[in-house]
C-alpha cells in the first residue's frame, strides 16, 4: 500500500530511470514555466463556477504551479481529474503526487477530514495516494482519517500495520532510486522550500561515479531534474545559485554545471 516507502525500499539497478516518469512526474524535463496568478486566471474559465477548466494541461499548471499561487479548494477537483483519466495507476505519478498530497494536508488541516471523506468514492489508486498522504503527513486523527478515505476496502488494505507504523524524517529518507527524487519534487511543488530541492543536490556527485551504475543512474537524475526545473522555475535556480558555493567541492563542480546549462536554455527561450 504504501507508496513511499515502497519507494525507498526500492533496488536502485532496477529502478526507472526518469526518462521513463510519466508527464506529471517532475523529474521528467518541465516544458514550460509555471503560470503566474494573472496567467492562470487567463486560462479557459467554465461559466458555471468561474474557475478554470479542468483538463491534462490544467493540472499540469497546478501541481507545478501550486507553491506559487496555493488553491487548496481544488484538490478535490484535481485528484478526481487525474483518478478518472488514468494518471494515478501510473507508480511514478502515484508517488509524486502523494507527496505534493501530504504537504497540502499539513498546511491545511483544517479540511483533511472533510477530504478524507469526500474522496472515499473515487477509485483504489486514488484512495491508495490519499491514504499515504494521510500517513505520511501524520495527520490529526490518523486512525479515523485513513479509515474514513480506505472507504468500502478498507479491510482489504492492510491498514493496521500502516497505521501503527511512522514514517521517516525528511532528512532521514534514503536516496536509493530515481522515484525518491520525484517524492522530493512533490514536497516542493506544493511548498517552493528549498530543503527539498537540497536533498535532490545531495545526489548529484554520483552522477559521475561510473563504478556503481545505480548511483550514477539516480545521481544522472537529479541532474536531469534540477537543470530542467531550474529552466522553468525560477525558485529552483535561485535555490541552485544560492548552494553552490555553500555545497562540497564535487557537489558543487556539478551543480555549478546544472546553473550553466540552465541559464543558458533559458536565455535562448
Amino acid at each position: 500500500l504504501l507508496l513511499l516507502t515502497a519507494s525507498c525500499a526500492s533496488d536502485p539497478a532496477g529502478a526507472a530511470s526518469s526518462a521513463e516518469q510519466p508527464p506529471t512526474s517532475p523529474s521528467r524535463p518541465v516544458a514550460r514555466t509555471p503560470p503566474s496568478p494573472g496567467e492562470r486566471s487567463a486560462s479557459a474559465i467554465a461559466p458555471a463556477t468561474g474557475e478554470p477548466i479542468v483538463d491534462r494541461a490544467s493540472a499540469e499548471r497546478w501541481f507545478q504551479g501550486y507553491y506559487l499561487a496555493p488553491e487548496p479548494h481544488r484538490v478535490e477537483e484535481y485528484l478526481r481529474y487525474m483518478d478518472g483519466d488514468g494518471t494515478l495507476r501510473r507508480e511514478g505519478a502515484q508517488i509524486v503526487i502523494t507527496s505534493f498530497l501530504a504537504e497540502i494536508f499539513r498546511a491545511n488541516p483544517d479540511r483533511v477530514s472533510e477530504w478524507s471523506e469526500s474522496l472515499s468514492n473515487t477509485g483504489l489508486d486514488c484512495r491508495r495516494v490519499v491514504i499515504s498522504a494521510l500517513w505520511f503527513a501524520q495527520v490529526d486523527d490518523l486512525e479515523s482519517r485513513m479509515r474514513a478515505a480506505a472507504g468500502p476496502d478498507a479491510d482489504d488494505m492492510q491498514l493496521d500495520a500502516l497505521i501503527s507504523s511512522r514514517p521517516p524524517a525528511d532528512e532521514d529518507i534514503p536516496i536509493v532510486a530515481p522515484t525518491v527524487l520525484d517524492m522530493f519534487w512533490g514536497q516542493f511543488m506544493a511548498t517552493g522550500d528549498a530543503r527539498h530541492v537540497r536533498r535532490i543536490i545531495e545526489a548529484l556527485p554520483w552522477s559521475t561515479d561510473a563504478s556503481d551504475r545505480g548511483r550514477q543512474m539516480i545521481g544522472a537524475a537529479a541532474r536531469w531534474s534540477l537543470t530542467s526545473n531550474a529552466v522553468a522555475h525560477d525558485r529552483v535556480l535561485e535555490i541552485c545559485r544560492d548552494e553552490v558555493h555553500r555545497q562540497p567541492a564535487e557537489t558543487s563542480a556539478v551543480l555549478a554545471e546544472v546553473i550553466r546549462r540552465a541559464e543558458t536554455k533559458r536565455a535562448v527561450e
